[in-house]
């Protein structure tokens, strides 16, 4: 019984020490549009979030030179959604850029609203994109489900030895059984660290330009 009792301390020093390097903890690839709103272009670099509920990132970079500041607004809303209060703006020069999160809550169609305006004018736009998730939940929950099954296995190992002395075979078989928990618990955890983020964002259409009503 005191190697079950260090297989499962080994399991669990497995899976409760930090890893040295997460998937999870890497920002996935963004997806960049270069888009003109009005006499400027600007690139946009969206990143999805690494777990949903999550921010969504847009990097914004001028591709011209331009003269003074201009000034930046976006937001990010359902397909389909009326336009939300515009958020305060970002001021950049033809040299500069930022980033901004935009919070959402699950996957779907979006909208990015792209919004300039400087000395040389203003420009709007939108920009359909898809965020997907795909299925990956049953490869976390094989963690606590392979332990829990370790530790039922040794409590009713010690139930049975206590009431009546076990066969050699049965004993191998109780260990086989442990070993092989403890193995699905680890290839899981190993595989919830190396599995690349499983939050997707796709253009799901093209930019479109807003023209301003003619006064």
């Amino acid at each position: 019984m005191i190697k079950h009792f260090l297989l499962l301390v080994c399991v669990a020093v497995a899976l409760l020490a930090p890893p040295t390097a997460s998937a999870h903890g890497v920002q996935p690839a963004g997806t960049t549009v270069v888009q003109d709103l009005g006499p400027y272009t600007l690139a946009a670099t969206i990143s999805p979030p690494t777990a949903l509920p999550g921010p969504v990132s847009v990097q914004i970079a001028p591709q011209q030179s331009f003269s003074g500041l201009v000034s930046v607004t976006l937001w990010l809303v359902p397909i389909g959604a009326p336009s939300p209060t515009p958020p305060p703006a970002h001021v950049i020069s033809e040299q500069g850029s930022f980033v901004t999160q935009l919070p959402i809550t699950g996957p779907g169609d979006y909208e990015l609203g792209l919004q300039a305006s400087g000395q040389g004018g203003s420009g709007e736009a939108r920009v359909p994109v898809t965020v997907a998730q795909q299925p990956f939940g049953w490869v976390v929950a094989l963690i606590p489900a392979a332990l829990g099954a370790f530790v039922l296995i040794i409590g009713g190992a010690m139930v049975v030895r206590l009431r009546r002395r076990m066969s050699p075979r049965f004993n191998e078989l109780l260990t086989s059984s442990m070993a092989l928990c403890a193995l699905i618990a680890l290839v899981a955890f190993v595989a919830t660290q190396l599995i690349p983020a499983n939050v997707t964002l796709s253009l799901s259409g093209s930019p479109t330009s807003i023209v301003p009503p003619t006064p």
